[in-house]
């Protein structure tokens, strides 16, 4: 996949990302990190990996969240509990050729922290079918009504624009 498509992509928001390609830290590698402080309580950082349904298996793609929600967390010197500033964690994996259900069902099991200080994400997305798996909209059940902030909500924020990246490369073809 041509990274440059998604980089202009994220670049064209109206809160743009800084971006970096072959990214490395430490075991962290990425093809792809893009970072953008979003307001003043939110920073989103998005690590993005390539490759094919064998390359990127269930135990790779947890891997590479993990070492990605690592990366971050080391970066904050306050505990989790008593962050004010909540990064979003969100790992993108892109194939050619579609992912085998285990490693989708990594969309399912991530959770939010029971401590808080901490968003993360994982989001598949195949080039082929041009099709994005990924976590539903989060929403916050307030006397007897859910409610769902597509901005402010990191979750949401990250579907939405995972979304629209999906949309608008599939419109380009």
């Amino acid at each position: 996949m041509n990274l440059s498509a998604f980089e202009r992509f994220l670049e064209s928001q109206s809160k743009p990302f800084s971006v970096e390609k072959n990214f490395r830290s430490g075991l962290l590698k990425a093809d792809f990190f893009a970072y953008r402080r979003f307001n003043m309580m939110g920073r989103d950082y998005i690590f993005v990996h390539t490759g094919d349904a064998r390359s990127l298996n269930e135990s790779a793609c947890h891997q590479l969240h993990a070492e990605a929600r690592n990366y971050v967390n080391n970066l904050y010197k306050m505990p989790r509990a008593l962050r004010f500033v909540v990064p979003n964690i969100v790992s993108v994996f892109f194939s050619a050729n579609g992912f085998d259900d285990d490693a989708l069902q990594l969309t399912l099991k991530q959770k939010r922290p029971w401590q808080g200080g901490e968003v993360h994400d994982v989001f598949f997305i195949d080039l082929f079918s041009n099709t994005l798996s990924g976590p539903d909209i989060h929403s916050v059940r307030v006397k007897g009504g859910n409610y769902s902030f597509k901005k402010v909500d990191p979750t949401n924020r990250s579907r939405g624009l995972m979304l629209d990246f999906v949309n608008v490369s599939h419109t380009s073809r």
